[in-house]
């Protein structure tokens, strides 16, 4: 299981989505909907999301 971490900075309408691995190298930073962090949630296969 590839252990890695997302953060989600919780805002109205863009949710800021940080995934890091699980080496803590920075992955991916991205500003996205909430309908696309519903789906980029579905798609990755994390163990923590905070």
């Amino acid at each position: 299981m590839d252990k890695s971490i997302i953060g989600i900075d919780l805002a109205k309408n863009v949710l800021q989505v940080c995934h890091i691995s699980k080496h803590g190298e920075l992955l991916c930073n991205k500003a996205m909907s909430r309908q696309k962090t519903k789906e980029f949630l579905a798609k990755s296969n994390v163990l923590y999301t905070l």
